[in-house]
């Protein structure tokens, strides 16, 4: 048992000497376990070529801080490794970094603010705001105020509560609250529903459209105020919708009344002829008008009631019922049956080499001087000359006929004169396109030439 013991205490000495290297009881024991245990280190060393543990801590203590040297050197450099300084930060994201976090709440309070003396004190940031404390690495630095304001306004949207008028259930205007957007629809009404007439009573005045205003955060760039919505509307802007302004008024006008008008036939005067007799006086009577405007332009005006003031006279007219034709019948015994007296030399629709076309009258020949006559009542309509007809001379009769005296030497009537059956019109000539002296006589009915010896008129 003691022998046991022995083994055992001794092997428990040299498991430590060997691993901690301690002293223990036997004096003589520990020294050489610890020489052999040296040695065999040693010769270990030796062999790999690898250093002890302590060394190796040793030098890594020293390139750590040979590290921390470099790093600081670096920073102090130049570069934006910033440990411990604060950083403008819009939603979590660092944008840039300032020294003094003071002057930095100062910028941005003072920005907010100003914001707020001109459009409300709704107006807030959309994003986050706010400085924070950290270590930033790569950001830019700023110095002054002026540098400072300008990343936040760069960085940030302000937005406010306002109300959007939504014409016909589309958004459209934008303005900072209900007041500003009833001032504005207001002076729409008072721009488009001032009546054009001076004595006018306004009877409805509205908007043509539904019109909505909605309470709602919009970014502050898209208000505006009533007096820039005025302006869009004036300048025709193709954004904005087809805002109409309807004015409903009546007035009242006194007017003329058109004199009544009586037609009493005249078998005795040339058909077509009138002759006022009598001119009717104007009569008087007050209206009043109802008149619908959209936007300034009158789109109804209707009588709505009349009250004759004084009643119009009445103009009589003597309206011709006797035809040409009959005023030339052979029956007639005043005048002249014939235009001239002459020798037939060319009748109607014969064609020649002398005429392009079928010739469209009757030539009667005769001495240079003869009188040539009118076959029938009516008003000279031409009197002077023609290429091909020479001195010519036109008549019209009523209800379409007209009749042509041409190549005449001497004209004795003019345009606008009125002449009876029988009346002198000229005398025979040759001028114009002929042959020789004649009277070339023409009958046309609604323009178009007809035979003369069938017209009834000679």
């Amino acid at each position: 048992m003691e022998h046991f013991m022995h083994d055992g205490f001794s092997n428990q000495k040299e498991d430590a000497g060997q691993v901690c290297g301690v002293q223990t009881r036997n004096h003589k024991l520990d020294v050489k376990v610890w020489n052999e245990t040296k040695n065999d280190e040693k010769r270990r060393r030796q062999k790999t070529g690898r250093l002890p543990l302590r060394c190796f801590r040793k030098k890594s203590a020293g390139v750590l801080i040979a590290l921390a040297v470099l790093m600081a050197l670096l920073v102090y450099g130049g570069l934006s490794w910033q440990y411990g300084t604060y950083a403008l930060c819009i939603d979590d994201e660092a944008i840039c970094v300032i020294q003094d976090p003071e002057k930095g709440q100062d910028v941005i309070d003072e920005y907010l603010a100003s914001k707020q003396r001109d459009n409300g004190s709704g107006v807030n940031f959309k994003e986050v705001v706010q400085l924070e404390q950290g270590f930033y690495l790569d950001l830019p630095a700023v110095s002054t105020d002026g540098e400072f304001l300008a990343f936040l306004e760069a960085s940030t949207h302000l937005e406010v509560p306002a109300v959007t008028l939504v014409v016909a259930g589309e958004p459209w205007l934008t303005l900072k609250d209900r007041s500003e957007a009833d001032d504005f629809l207001n002076e729409m009404k008072t721009a488009y529903g001032e009546p054009n007439q001076p004595t006018a009573k306004v009877t409805s005045l509205e908007f043509k459209q539904e019109i909505e205003m909605r309470e709602e955060i919009v970014p502050l760039e898209d208000v505006v105020d009533a007096e820039t919505a005025m302006d869009q509307m004036s300048a025709a802007d193709t954004t904005a919708p087809n805002l109409e302004v309807e004015v409903v008024y009546e007035y009242v006008e006194t007017a003329a009344i058109a004199p009544e008008v009586e037609v009493i036939p005249d078998d005795e005067a040339l058909a077509g002829r009138q002759e006022i007799a009598e001119v009717g006086k104007e009569g008087k009577e007050s209206r009043r008008i109802r008149v619908v405007e959209v936007n300034g332009e009158m789109v109804e005006s209707t009588i709505v009631e009349r009250e004759v003031i004084e009643a119009p006279g009445t103009t009589i007219i003597y309206e011709g019922t006797r035809s040409a034709l009959s005023l030339a019948s052979r029956g007639d015994s005043s005048g002249s049956d014939i235009p001239i007296l002459g020798q037939v030399s060319a009748v109607f629709g014969e064609t020649g080499a002398y005429w392009h076309n079928a010739h469209t009258g009757l030539d009667l020949a005769a001495e240079v001087g003869t009188p040539i006559y009118v076959v029938a009542a009516g008003e000279v309509i031409f009197a002077g000359w023609n290429d091909a007809y020479g001195n010519l001379v036109i008549v019209d009769h009523g209800n379409g006929v007209v009749t042509y005296y041409g190549h005449q030497s001497k004209m004795v009537v003019k345009e606008g004169d009125f002449v009876a059956r029988g009346d002198k019109l000229g005398e025979c000539g040759s001028t114009g396109n002929s042959s020789g002296p004649h009277l070339h006589f023409e009958v046309r009915i609604n323009d178009v030439p007809v035979d003369p010896q069938t017209s009834g008129l000679i």
